[in-house]
């Protein structure tokens, strides 16, 4: 997932936020992964904000996923405006 993220960043993700819900992985009896996830994104600078959304409220999880949609689509428009 890490190098997903770093390719999407072209590599430049250092002082990004990621929103990361691990809501699914809660009814699996290996979750290993999630943390390892969590912590790969981590060492490449990514600040991880992290949201439950099985008790987080209804203006938190928008909140949260509004702020994700306005970074995807900044770096969607900074990557075509610096590739032209």
């Amino acid at each position: 997932m890490a190098d997903l993220f770093l390719k999407f960043t072209g590599g430049k993700c250092a002082g990004k936020t990621a929103t990361f819900i691990p809501t699914a992985s809660l009814v699996e009896e290996v979750r290993f992964y999630v943390s390892a996830g969590k912590e790969a994104l981590e060492k490449l600078g990514v600040i991880v904000d992290e949201l439950e959304i099985s008790t987080a409220s209804k203006d938190e999880i928008e909140s949260k996923l509004q702020k994700m949609i306005i970074s995807i689509s900044l770096v969607e428009i900074l990557s075509f405006y610096f590739k032209s």
